[in-house]
Formats: C-alpha cells, sequence, structure tokens
C-alpha cells in the first residue's frame, strides 16, 4: 500500500515540477499523506541508501510547496526596496552632484568634478 502511494505521489509531483513556479498546486497538508507512507516504507528497508535516497524525495516535495506567509513577506520586502529606491532617485535628483557620490575620486575628476 505504501508503496502505491509513493508511485501516485511521484507522479503527481513529476507532472507539478512541471508547471509554472509559484503555481504548485500542493499545501503542507496534502503531502502529509506522502510523508506518512515514505516513512512507513523507509521502515521496511535495510539499504541505507535507499532511505536517505526516500527522505531526499520527501524533502523535496515539501520544498516546492510555497507558504502564503512567505510569498507575502517577499512581496512586502520587495515594495520596501523598491520604495527606497525611488526615494534614493528623487533625492539625488534634488541634490546637485548627488549622482556622483558613489563615484570614486580618479571617476570624479575625469567627470569634470574634481571633489
Amino acid at each position: 500500500m505504501n508503496s502505491s502511494a509513493i508511485i501516485t505521489f511521484r507522479e503527481a509531483l513529476k507532472v507539478a515540477k512541471s508547471l509554472p513556479q509559484g503555481s504548485i498546486p500542493f499545501t503542507t497538508q496534502d503531502l502529509v499523506p506522502f510523508a506518512s507512507a515514505v516513512v512507513d516504507y523507509a521502515a521496511t528497508l535495510t539499504d541505507q541508501k535507499e532511505k536517505i535516497g526516500l527522505y531526499t524525495e520527501a524533502f523535496d516535495a515539501f520544498q516546492m510547496v510555497r507558504s502564503p506567509l512567505i510569498d507575502r513577506t517577499v512581496g512586502r520586502a520587495n515594495r520596501r526596496v523598491e520604495h527606497i529606491g525611488r526615494c534614493v532617485i528623487a533625492e539625488r535628483a534634488r541634490l546637485p552632484g548627488a549622482h556622483m557620490v558613489g563615484l570614486g575620486a580618479a571617476q570624479r575628476e575625469h567627470r569634470g568634478q574634481g571633489l
């Protein structure tokens, strides 16, 4: 029974991997039966390499699941970085010579500023 569940999940995961990133249709709860089958089946194995391979497969499956919390956090961070970027651009436009601040002395002299 466990091997049948594992095979079924493998097929579903193969299809999911072909989907665009971020559109994975699985939640953590969806993968719990797969993890349970992996643990039960691994208990019957004697070869450590097979066990490690099976656990790695389960780990990879859970890595495909994106948490809505992570998506929200990444989105907020992205918006903050964009806002900071706009503020820096506006500040540089307001201050004369501010566009030269990040340049080294040789580059400033080359551009005729000599700061």
